[in-house]
């Protein structure tokens, strides 16, 4: 089959032009092994799912990690029953992970937790068991709404500023990948200001005090997307330190 231009999902370079994935997030395999939690955003269908997808499989193929990317978006139907956005984002880590990773490194039964803290107690269980340390890929992850979403970034979060005291040493490393819409359309304004609000709350919720924003210019007069894509700094509107990668 002859490849194709594709925005219309995820790509694969051998159905699909595109830009090699390593290069679309150069600080995130820096990001990883720091053991950071971090935050991608973007406008839609832009490319972040593509480059996720392949930075969990270079991460797996590397034999130093276990690293998963899947999509939480099936948990927003869940609405504010966090329990039951819970039990759907842990099905859809289970369904990925058998999928895509080895045998070795599939999550063991899931204890049973109380609800609001099933995400928590689960991720302890897998990082305990898994021979290397886990890299996760939470992608979609603002489908989930209002109670549900506060729910897994708390739990999330509680994790993190005591490790390995809850999580074990394996538990090192986790990436929340969202997609929030400031596409730029032909005449709008430059989205940067609007990116980096949305991220200032996204990294507040998370108790972290740096981010990682990517915004794609899609307007016909952007040019070639080699000769303009640039890494810069900047500041949230409450001073958190982004890395701004323009594409």
């Amino acid at each position: 089959m002859a490849r194709r231009f594709n925005t219309a999902g995820p790509c694969r370079p051998d159905w699909h032009y595109m830009i090699p994935a390593e290069r679309r997030l150069p600080e995130a395999p820096g990001l990883v092994e720091q053991r950071a939690c971090f935050v991608v955003h973007a406008p839609r269908q832009t490319g972040k799912t593509t480059a996720l997808r392949a930075l969990a499989e270079q991460l797996t193929a590397s034999g130093r990690w276990a690293a998963l990317h899947f999509s939480c978006e099936a948990g927003e139907a869940a609405g504010d029953d966090y329990g039951a956005a819970e039990r759907i984002l842990l099905s859809s880590i289970r369904t990925r992970a058998e999928l895509t990773l080895p045998p070795a490194l599939h999550p063991p039964d899931f204890p049973a937790a109380p609800e609001g803290n099933r995400v928590e107690v689960a991720l302890r269980a897998w990082a305990r068991a898994c021979p290397r340390p886990l890299a996760l890929f939470f992608d979609e992850i603002d489908a989930l709404r209002d109670q549900s979403l506060l729910s897994v970034l708390r739990q999330l979060r509680a994790g993190f500023p005591i490790a390995p005291a809850i999580f074990p040493p394996r538990w090192r490393s986790a990436a929340c990948a969202t997609c929030a819409s400031t596409r730029r359309r032909e005449g709008e304004k430059d989205p940067t200001p609007k990116g980096l609000e949305q991220l200032d709350g996204y990294l507040a919720q998370l108790g972290l005090d740096e981010g990682v924003l990517v915004l794609f210019d899609r307007r016909a007069a952007a040019g070639d997307v080699e000769a303009r894509t640039r890494l810069d700094e900047a500041r949230t509107p409450s001073g958190r330190r982004v890395a701004l990668l323009r594409a």
